[in-house]
């Protein structure tokens, strides 16, 4: 059994397509699934309740703020192993650490590097990609400072599939190279 802790949100579709085909995929490797909601549970707590069902793993895409000391109690209980998906590492853990705010630097420095000097950022306003989209859009406009840029946020939801212009952005994706600028469109 894989156990795979709720959001605490109301999560949009992006979320919700990601974990449906993360748990499509471990059916196929024979696992079972079990969905915890843990709403209300400090970290330790939800640990020691997660441990009660003795499963071969947990794989907690952000939703519990794991400590040390819960994987330990998960391990004592069998987990052999538990993965953690954020934006820090935590002991004892196979962890996925995407620093999102690294992210936006890197990709604004390219940007940057071939002249670019309006950036559009992609930030989804979706329920559960916050700790993703915030420090994105914060390390582009730290990359951006001082070099003559502006980073003009795209807000996108996913409700409607319409897309239309974002007043503040000025052209669209694929803008021109001659224009040497790159913006956003609102995407909502």
């Amino acid at each position: 059994m894989v156990l795979l802790p709720t959001p605490h949100v109301a999560v949009g579709s992006l979320y919700s397509q990601f974990f449906n085909e993360f748990q499509w995929a471990l059916r196929r490797l024979d696992y079972t699934v079990v969905q915890y909601g843990s709403v209300g549970l400090e970290p330790g707590e939800a640990a020691r309740a997660w441990a009660e069902l003795r499963p071969v793993a947990v794989v907690s895409l952000g939703e519990v703020e794991l400590t040390g000391q819960g994987v330990e109690i998960l391990k004592r209980s069998g987990a052999r192993a538990v993965i953690t998906l954020g934006t820090r590492r935590v002991d004892g853990t196979r962890a996925l650490v995407m620093d999102q705010g690294r992210v936006g630097e890197v990709a604004t420095e390219h940007l940057l590097e071939t002249d670019r000097r309006r950036i559009g950022v992609v930030v989804p306003e979706e329920p559960g990609l916050t700790m993703f989209s915030g420090p994105r859009l914060d390390g582009a406009r730290r990359a951006a400072e001082g070099a003559g840029a502006t980073v003009v946020p795209c807000r996108c939801g996913t409700r409607r599939s319409r897309r239309r212009r974002s007043p503040d952005a000025g052209a669209s994706w694929g803008s021109t190279a001659s224009s040497r600028t790159t913006t956003s469109t609102r995407c909502s």
